[in-house]
């Protein structure tokens, strides 16, 4: 029995060595794997934690968290807790919320992105880089008549980053912080990969008061932190920037910087969240006097976004051309779920209160973008900078008259929201604010605001509209604005003033009326339509018709037809506008419709028409179709009308690339290609192509050869002239073809010999990664058999140890009845030993 416990023992130490060794082969393997290469089956989530109280901070690591950042400003920590510990921590008592997404409020997928040298120049008194949202808050009137453009403020942006290089932006940031989705900090310079940081950064301090009229506060300093890079970003995140912007530091250096905000702008929020997550920093705001300027959110009626729902935050929503508010403009009666105590607001946190607080405009609003671009878009995001400027110029107003914290937090609101135009809305709150009578207010200036009236109430561009100036006192000097322009500017004789519109967007235009050397104001809107202006009803063959379409929508596309053929197409500009000119084609003499078609906005399409003559008694050109070349001799049409119709067809390939020899093929009939040459090389600046011979390949086909040398830039167009004689009458035909200097094929060839190399060295790594795998399952099932082993060794022990259980139960059975048989012979010795003593006593006793 012993020999064999001695001989399963031996095997066991055997075995339980091999299963050592392979367990820490296996552990050593996982250990250079990703963590979740082991943790599959653990769920984890990361939270953050308020209202915490750092002496519980092993509390929470000894119920399974990690502790990832400690927002101490605000007694806040965001930690990483498998599923199974998140339970405990709410029976604990703590205060948790999932570390959540927020993102940028703006409405549609993408900006609509102009170039910024291509939206038209300014005309005299007509800005063309300009903002209507600019004119419709009365920003730029506040600049010349009340002297606030922004100087000596400072705005905290929180958005997805900023391009310090774009001419609208240059010189204004004055501090930059990045953070990560735990909230780190980032050591980075300011840049914007999204774009929506750039735009909502220059809607409140872009360009300047005169030249480039984009921003609301022009001379307005930026601080900009990058919380939601790619247009969403986490609490962690936010709460980050909300702690850098209250002690504001170098994330490089750690140098601190002697900054302070006015103002918080955050276009951005999560619709439907009513949690407490920031309220800690809200509540820090409002003590250390900045105002909180949160976007109300873009999910329509009966809903808002956090923070821009917290009270005490402005919460602002968006108005359209028309001054109502938009169909995606969030608005609700909010009833917060747990109100905090002791709020430095008004006296306290209600349970119920009504968002947003202000409106300000949200459609069509331009800003820069990213690479010295512009962009016009839309949302709640674009209201929110808008709103922030004019906060940032009354608070630093109000701060001269030594209101601080709290107090001036509250002074800023009142001032903002009591200075509104009210507009009857549900969704407008307190109304559209005003910058003319919120900054007279907070500079404590007395101003008359009188109601203005215009007639007729709906014109077109270039068009009389006549004011009512009811409120202004004759003999008055006045300046009258119509969306940013100057229309008038003198002394009044009547209370009727007639004045031109000028060149402007479509829809609600803003009209300003400014007296007695700014303490006389009114304000009102006129709807403009849309009009075509034609130069000359008369146009003349291969000459331009000069046509412009005015009064339609900011940044639009429009098409011009004649007749049925496209003529040009494009954007309009800044103010509504577009040049819609063409060459007029050699069509017949006559009379033609021009049709121009909004695309963006459907309900606009535009009708007028123009005679195409000839200049002379014979021109040639291209017809409208760019098919067709019309001959027509007018002395033969007046004898025997004699019209010559010749349809030309070009197959050209899609390109050309350079250093190489090629050619186009055209088709006509009743004449003969006698010349070609090339026009015009556009972009290049330098290229040689060389017309080598002209050859008829079939019947009415004659094929082009051309040499291309090497060019300067990667694509060009060249112009090539054909001259066709027909008749003895030899007329121009122009085509143009695209160049390039490398062939896409062959990249695109390159590009996939290259992902093939890279496949097959990939290829070789998997195989190996592979051939790792099988390794490792073999391992695996050998240490599972060793396991095997080892149970089947252990049962053996088992039972064998059972056995010798049951022979030492035996033994000992077999000890306690020879201890009971001892006892019994050592009692039976004692009582015949007694006995016999007896018995020797008693027959001596006898004896005697």
């Amino acid at each position: 029995m012993f020999r064999k416990l001695t001989v399963i023992r031996m095997h066991m130490k055997t075995k339980l060595h091999t299963l050592i060794v392979a367990l820490i082969i296996v552990l050593h393997v996982l250990s250079s794997l990703d963590t979740k290469a082991y943790s599959l089956n653990t769920r984890y989530s990361e939270i953050l934690i308020y209202n915490f109280d750092e002496n519980k901070l092993s509390e929470i690591e000894g119920l399974g968290c990690s502790i990832e950042r400690m927002f101490t400003a605000f007694n806040i920590v965001l930690a990483k807790c498998a599923w199974e510990a998140l339970t405990k921590i709410k029976y604990y008592g703590f205060n948790i919320i999932p570390n959540f997404n927020l993102s940028v409020s703006i409405v549609f997928k993408d900006f609509k992105v102009y170039d910024f040298y291509s939206l038209s120049q300014n005309l005299d008194e007509t800005p063309f880089y300009w903002s209507w949202a600019v004119s419709r808050v009365s920003a730029d009137v506040s600049w010349s008549y009340l002297g606030e453009d922004g100087s000596n403020t400072v705005i905290a942006v929180l958005d997805t980053g900023v391009d310090p290089n774009h001419p609208l932006l240059k010189e204004k940031i004055v501090a930059w912080a990045e953070f990560d989705a735990k909230g780190s900090p980032v050591c980075s310079r300011p840049r914007d990969i999204h774009g929506h940081g750039t735009w909502v950064a220059s809607i409140v301090a872009g360009g300047d008061s005169k030249n480039y009229i984009f921003g609301v506060a022009p001379n307005a300093k930026l601080m900009v932190v990058s919380v939601l890079p790619y247009g969403y970003g986490t609490a962690a995140q936010v709460l980050a920037g909300l702690e850098w912007v209250l002690e504001p530091y170098d994330l490089c250096t750690k140098t601190k910087l002697s900054i302070k905000p006015n103002v918080v702008s955050m276009s951005f929020g999560a619709s439907g969240n009513y949690s407490n997550i920031f309220i800690p920093a809200i509540k820090k705001l409002i003590e250390n006097g900045i105002v909180a300027v949160a976007a109300i959110g873009n999910s329509g009626p009966y809903t808002s976004s956090n923070p821009g729902n917290i009270w005490g935050v402005i919460g602002v929503g968006a108005t359209d051309f028309n001054n109502n508010v938009t169909t995606f403009s969030s608005y609700e009666d909010v009833e917060w779920p747990d109100p905090p105590v002791n709020w430095p607001f008004k006296g306290g946190y209600p349970k119920q209160y009504k968002k947003p607080d202000v409106v300000a405009p949200g459609i069509d609003v331009a800003g820069a973008f990213p690479g010295g671009l512009i962009a016009i878009g839309s949302g709640t995001s674009a209201s929110t900078p808008i709103v922030a400027g004019l906060a940032a110029i009354v608070s630093a107003k109000l701060r001269t008259q030594g209101l601080s914290g709290s107090r001036l937090v509250e002074a800023v609101y009142d001032t903002i929201t009591s200075s509104t135009t009210l507009l009857g809305d549900r969704g407008a709150g307190n109304g559209l604010i005003d910058f003319y009578r919120a900054i007279a207010k907070a500079k404590n200036i007395n101003v008359k605001v009188i109601n203005i009236k215009v007639y007729p109430s709906t014109v077109r561009p270039l068009s009389s509209v006549t004011i009512n100036l009811e409120g202004v006192e004759l003999g008055d000097y006045v300046d009258v604005y119509i969306s940013s322009s100057k229309v008038f500017t003198g002394t009044i004789s009547s209370r009727y003033l007639t004045v031109s519109v000028p060149i402007t967007h479509a829809y609600g235009n803003t009209i300003i009326v400014v007296g007695s050397k700014g303490t006389v104001y009114g304000k009102t809107l006129v709807q403009v339509i849309p009009s075509v202006f034609l130069k000359e009803y008369v146009c003349l063959w291969g000459k331009q018709c000069i046509v412009l379409v005015s009064g339609v929508g900011i940044g639009d596309t429009l098409v011009v037809y004649l007749e049925n053929n496209v003529m040009t197409f494009g954007p309009s500009n800044l103010r509504g506008s577009f040049d819609a000119s063409f060459i007029s084609p050699l069509a017949e003499e006559g009379y033609y419709n021009i049709t121009i078609v909004d695309l963006s906005r459907p309900e606009i399409v535009l009708y007028a028409g123009i005679y195409i003559v000839p200049p002379s008694t014979f021109q040639q050109g291209l017809i409208i179709n760019n098919t067709y070349i019309v001959l027509e001799n007018k002395t033969l049409v007046k004898t025997i009308n004699n019209t010559y119709v010749l349809p030309i067809y070009i197959s050209a390939k899609q390109y050309y690339v350079a250093n190489t020899v090629d050619f186009i093929d055209v088709c006509f009939s009743g004449g003969a290609i006698e010349d070609a040459k090339i026009e015009k090389l556009l972009y290049a600046s330098s290229a040689n192509i060389k017309i080598l011979n002209i050859s008829q390949i079939y019947n009415n086909v004659y094929r082009i050869w051309f040499s291309i040398s090497s060019i300067d830039v990667y694509e060009s167009y060249a112009i090539v002239n054909i001259t066709i004689s027909l008749n003895s009458i030899k007329t121009p035909f122009v085509t143009v073809i695209r160049i390039l200097s490398e062939d896409p094929y062959k990249i695109v060839l390159n590009n996939v010999e290259q992902l093939g190399k890279d496949l097959r060295g990939n290829t070789s790594l998997l195989h190996g990664l592979i051939s790792n795998v099988n390794s490792l399952e073999n391992s695996l099932k050998n240490i599972d058999d060793y396991v095997n082993t080892l149970s089947t060794r252990v049962n053996e022990l088992k039972e064998a140890s059972s056995s010798v259980r049951k022979d030492v139960d035996v033994v000992v059975q077999q000890l306690r009845q020879m201890q009971i048989i001892t006892l019994v012979a050592i009692v039976l010795s004692i009582v015949s030993a007694g006995l016999s003593i007896i018995s020797i006593v008693g027959k001596r006793k006898h004896q005697q």
